[in-house]
């Protein structure tokens, strides 16, 4: 879910249908999930909520497209 998670799946194949995850569910005004692994419980409850934005907004515009 950040550009260091997208080089290495691009790195094992489909790369040209690769994209991250937020942008790709159609969240703007964020790129990246960030690694909370460092963090505190501050960064694991943001991981979540934009995880929860990001489902979200991917149901939604698969809704629209059905």
């Amino acid at each position: 879910m950040d550009r260091v998670n997208l080089r290495a799946a691009r790195r094992h194949g489909s790369a040209d249908r690769l994209e991250l995850f937020l942008p790709g569910a159609g969240v703007s005004g964020e790129i990246e999930v960030p690694d909370p692994y460092y963090g505190g419980d501050a960064d694991f409850r943001r991981v979540i909520e934009l995880a929860e934005l990001g489902a979200d907004a991917l149901i939604a515009r698969l809704l629209e497209g059905a």
